[in-house]
């Protein structure tokens, strides 16, 4: 090899530096202001969602309500499926309120032996204060009627799980 041929050398190419901008790019206000827009737009994407399933489950609690056998294990299992769907996803929109019902509907639902008109009329209350705390956007913690509202939902709870077979 004659020591006047030159190696040839190339470097690859950076394609992080190839998607990189070259000039300063936007503040960090302006990056801010489009992150809360964003999280804005997914929380009303959020409570219409919330509405829809909630709809649902009423129509679930309505047909568990009216029929028996079979078909009343299956909208049982479907108000279990949206309520714990509902609890997922509550608390990262700001409404540990719907997360905190929603796991008792579920743990409820778990715990229960038979399904009769108490425990659908406790099932029905779960779903009737997911309502009222999306409609109202009651988003945080809530107030003094919302830790009320938890209590006397627990207390019905309690009774559902403790009541004696023979009721």
């Amino acid at each position: 090899m004659s020591s006047t041929c030159a190696k040839r050398y190339s470097s690859p190419r950076n394609r992080i530096a190839d998607c990189a901008s070259r000039d300063d790019g936007p503040d960090l206000e302006t990056i801010l202001a489009r992150v809360r827009a964003g999280i804005e737009e997914l929380k009303q994407e959020y409570l219409g969602e919330a509405r829809d399933e909630l709809a649902e489950l009423s129509a679930s609690v309505n047909l568990a309500q009216k029929s028996v056998g079979t078909e009343r294990s299956k909208a049982i299992n479907r108000i279990f499926r949206i309520s714990h769907d509902l609890r997922g996803v509550a608390g990262s929109f700001d409404y540990p309120l719907v997360t905190q019902i929603g796991s008792s509907l579920c743990s409820m639902i778990e715990k229960m032996n038979a399904i009769g008109p108490l425990e659908l009329a406790v099932i029905d209350l779960h779903v009737g204060a997911m309502k009222v705390i999306i409609s109202n956007r009651m988003t945080g913690n809530g107030d003094t009627k919302a830790s009320e509202l938890i209590s006397g939902i627990d207390a019905a709870v309690k009774k559902c799980i403790e009541k004696p077979a023979a009721w």
